[in-house]
C-alpha cells in the first residue's frame, strides 16, 4: 500500500474529478451572466429558465410555463438613497458627478425634498445616506475610487429616471385604457 493510499481506498489527491465536480466553474459564469441567453436548468432539474417564462414539469408529467412579469431589485442601503428625479435634474447631476465627483451625490440628497421620494420612508434618511456617500466619495477620490463610484452613482440617477418615466408612461397608458 502506498502513502496516498489508505484501507479505504485512494486519498483525495488522487481521486479523479467528476463530471459534477468540474461544473463548477460553468455555474459560476452563468451566476455572472455569461451564457444568459442559453436555456438554463435549475441544479435540481425541477424547473428551466426560456425567453421570460418558467417551464416545469408537474407531477403528472405536464409541461407548465409561466411568463415572467416583474422582477424585483433589492438595493443596499446606498443605493435606496437614490431619489426619484426628472431626466433633466438625473442627467445633469451625472455629468456633475464625472466632472467633479461627490457634488452630484451631495445634490441628490437635496433633491429628495424638491422632487421625491427615495426608496427610504423618510426624507431625512435619504438626505443621511447620500451625505454619507457624498463624503466617502469625496474622502476615496484620490484613490480614484470615489470618482468611479460617483460616476457610477450618476448613471444610477439616471437610470431610475428612465425606470420611473417608463413606469409613470405604462401607468398612464393603463388609466386610459
Amino acid at each position: 500500500m502506498t502513502t496516498d493510499e489508505t484501507e479505504s481506498g485512494p486519498s483525495p489527491k488522487t481521486q479523479r474529478k467528476t463530471s459534477h465536480d468540474r461544473r463548477g466553474s460553468q455555474n459560476l459564469l452563468q451566476s455572472a451572466g455569461i451564457g444568459i441567453e442559453k436555456r438554463r436548468r435549475s441544479s435540481t432539474g425541477q424547473y428551466r429558465i426560456e425567453n421570460n417564462q418558467v417551464v416545469y414539469e408537474t407531477d403528472n408529467g405536464e409541461t407548465e410555463r409561466m411568463e415572467i412579469v416583474k422582477i424585483h431589485e433589492k438595493h443596499g442601503s446606498f443605493r435606496k438613497a437614490i431619489p426619484y428625479m426628472p431626466m433633466p435634474v438625473a442627467i445633469t447631476l451625472c455629468v456633475l458627478n464625472v466632472i467633479a465627483p461627490s457634488i452630484g451625490t451631495f445634490l441628490s440628497g437635496l433633491m429628495c425634498f424638491c422632487f421625491g421620494p427615495s426608496e427610504y420612508p423618510s426624507r431625512g434618511q435619504t438626505l443621511a445616506w447620500s451625505t454619507l456617500a457624498g463624503l466617502l466619495q469625496l474622502i476615496t477620490l484620490p484613490i480614484i475610487v470615489g470618482w468611479i463610484w460617483s460616476i457610477m452613482w450618476g448613471v444610477a440617477f439616471v437610470q431610475d429616471s428612465m425606470a420611473k418615466s417608463i413606469k409613470d408612461h405604462d401607468d398612464q397608458r393603463s388609466d386610459q385604457v
